[in-house]
């Protein structure tokens, strides 16, 4: 009896010290004329933010430290955020110190033979570090230089597809690419936890049923969020949800952002691994929104129907393109785990060559996607504390 009123006690002074807080504001960043470099420290506190709040809510024994209840889709945001942010801090540093880099890559990438990609990612790394500074090299190890380039990645591909163009403008339109993505995805599912958690607040009490009739989002349908959460309730007795591959022909993935936030709110109410499948369905549902609507829309900008002028910069090269080229670079670091798309494809039992995915096509990312994040769900406590939200920090 007394455990349960020192328990109930500490989750009352927990929700009361998160109430004075007040809540970051996504919409007004999102208005902001911050760009890159300057709004990405930013892009990261909301999302920690809204992450520590969301944990409240899937876990209400959260003491605001750590969790052994895997986390919501807005600490996973943080950390992949923070990443872009890393690319760019560090990516900014050396474009302006690029003079030389071309020759640097050619004249060491000349010594060995052609058919040998390890040499010529040599030959990239030592041009870009020719091209650093020496406080450069510590954030440059941090962020892993494999991430900025990879094998054949700038070199070859400049020579391969565009042999005009400069090394400049290849690192430019990826950052370009990373740059846009996060912010479209703050811009939508960062702005849709603002608005949940102001709406929320206003309740006395919510339910899951509550929040799929209620809480909407702009194109998101009640009826659909409705029907989504009902399957959710049923698989997720056997296991999360990965595929929602119905909105590829009809409905809007809109809906399932009410639906998750519906999944967390059923997930605070219930234990063991139905608790991990609600909150990993509703983690895969905003991740299917980001990517298969929001990200793609960034990634392949001349798809018929996505005004193009919004999402791309005058003089950039094609970032389809661009981003098969970088495709082997992609890593992703969540809490301890570091995520590499050369092991993932290396670890596939059938898998084509690692230089002919695209990370820009839906269907070339969306596995290994899962695969990254599976590791919340294993390993929920390595998430926590919440990381540095200064991209140039070398801690996580």
């Amino acid at each position: 009896m007394i455990k349960h009123l020192l328990k109930n006690h500490k989750k009352a002074v927990l929700a009361h010290a998160q109430a004075k807080v007040p809540l970051a504001n996504a919409q007004a960043i999102v208005d902001s004329p911050l760009q890159k470099e300057a709004l990405n420290p930013e892009v990261n506190k909301t999302y920690e933010d809204y992450a520590e709040r969301f944990q409240h809510i899937v876990d209400p024994s959260f003491d605001g430290k750590s969790s052994d209840v895997p986390a919501t889709w807005f600490l996973m945001a943080s950390y992949s955020s923070k990443t872009v942010g890393r690319v760019e801090v560090l990516a900014s540093h050396i474009l302006n110190r690029l003079e030389g880099f071309e020759q640097t890559c050619d004249q060491i990438e000349s010594r060995f033979p052609k058919t040998l990609q390890r040499p010529a990612y040599l030959g990239v790394m030592a041009g870009l570090l020719a091209a650093a500074h020496p406080t450069d090299l510590p954030l440059m190890m941090k962020a892993g230089l494999p991430l900025i380039m990879e094998p054949v990645s700038l070199v070859r591909a400049m020579k391969n597809h565009a042999p005009s163009m400069s090394p400049e403008l290849h690192v430019q339109t990826f950052l370009n690419t990373l740059g846009a993505a996060n912010r479209a995805i703050f811009s939508d599912i960062g702005v849709a936890g603002q608005h949940y958690l102001e709406w929320r607040e206003k309740q006395h009490g919510v339910t899951p049923e509550q929040v799929v009739k209620q809480f909407q989002v702009p194109d998101s349908r009640p009826e659909e969020s409705q029907a989504w959460y009902h399957r959710a309730l049923q698989d997720c007795h056997g296991e999360a949800m990965t595929h929602f591959d119905e909105l590829r022909h009809s409905g809007s993935t809109a809906s399932l952002v009410p639906t998750a936030f519906a999944l967390f709110e059923k997930a605070g109410h219930e234990t063991g691994d139905y608790r991990k499948n609600l909150i990993e369905t509703a983690n895969n549902m905003l991740l299917f929104r980001e990517q298969y609507t929001i990200a793609q829309k960034v990634y392949t900008p001349q798809m018929k129907g996505y005004p193009t002028g919004r999402y791309t910069v005058p003089g950039e090269l094609n970032r389809s393109d661009v981003m098969r080229e970088f495709t082997p670079t992609i890593a992703l670091d969540l809490g301890k785990s570091h995520w590499t798309m050369g092991k993932y494809v290396r670890n596939l039992l059938e898998h084509k060559p690692l230089r002919q995915y695209n990370w820009a096509n839906f269907d070339d990312r969306w596995d290994p996607i899962l695969d990254a994040v599976s590791e919340v769900y294993k390993h929920p406590a390595q998430m926590w504390p919440l990381p540095n939200p200064n991209p140039a920090s070398l801690g996580r």
